[in-house]
């Protein structure tokens, strides 16, 4: 009883978040992004084939750099205090 009651309650979420999604992407406009042309640019110049590549070896790239720098400091840091204790 309480295994079927679930699903009837699931199922009137789910047609309720449907109906609601619904009107409220009936008002919402689609707009072109600049960034799409700065992408393609990207992969014509780098001559990648995959537009998700491209989007992580372009900007994406300094993101990684920075933050296995951040992890490299830290572990240098961290054995350098260690080593003068």
């Amino acid at each position: 009883m309480t295994g079927r009651l679930f699903r009837i309650a699931v199922a009137i979420l789910m047609v309720s978040a449907f109906v609601y999604m619904t009107i409220w992407l009936a008002g919402v406009e689609i707009v072109f992004h600049e960034e799409i042309v700065d992408y393609v640019a990207i992969a014509r110049t780098m001559n990648i084939r995959n537009l998700v590549s491209v989007i992580y070896l372009g900007p994406r790239i300094f993101d990684t750099m920075i933050e296995v720098l951040v992890v490299v400091l830290t572990v240098y840091g961290m054995t350098f205090l260690r080593g003068n204790e």
